[in-house]
């Protein structure tokens, strides 16, 4: 278990990250390790370092308000993902990620994961192809482009 962005920077932080790593890591029974907090130009650092990447979220308005910069960055690297199914996450719900709707399936798809390293890899490449086809720039481009020539003709 790599758990990346650790801070301790103030007690609310360290709480709430130790309490992160000790759910993941049921209180530090596993290997793992606490990657600290990096600068925005450089946290993609820590993706070197998974091959899993969890994504748990409460609903919330503050989380629904976000975007599913998380679930990019992970297919960016072909990194398979687990994540909670609530907002922003949820309105893509065709994207090859294993949802969790429930505490149990965390530990259903992690374990799943695990013992199918194929499979792993398989994710992770099913979610870039998905996310180089859904997110691509030139395409949603030429969608504002026709809309704004659209609207100008209008």
């Amino acid at each position: 278990m790599v758990l990346g962005g650790y801070t301790d920077s103030d007690p609310v932080s360290k709480a709430y990250w130790d309490q992160v790593h000790n759910m993941f890591t049921f209180g530090g029974k596993f290997p793992n390790r606490k990657l600290p907090s990096e600068l925005p130009n450089n946290y993609m650092t820590h993706f070197e370092h998974a091959d899993i990447m969890l994504v748990p979220l409460q609903q919330s308005d503050w989380h629904a308000c976000k975007s599913n910069l998380k679930i990019l960055e992970a297919a960016s690297k072909r990194i398979a993902v687990i994540c909670s199914h609530v907002e922003p996450y949820s309105k893509d719900s065709d994207a090859p990620v294993l949802w969790v709707k429930n505490q149990g399936d965390w530990f259903k798809h992690i374990n799943y994961l695990l013992n199918n390293p194929q499979e792993r890899i398989k994710l992770g490449q099913d979610l870039y192809e998905w996310a180089k086809t859904k997110y691509n720039y030139e395409s949603i481009g030429k969608t504002r482009r026709a809309a704004f020539g659209d609207l100008v003709k209008a």
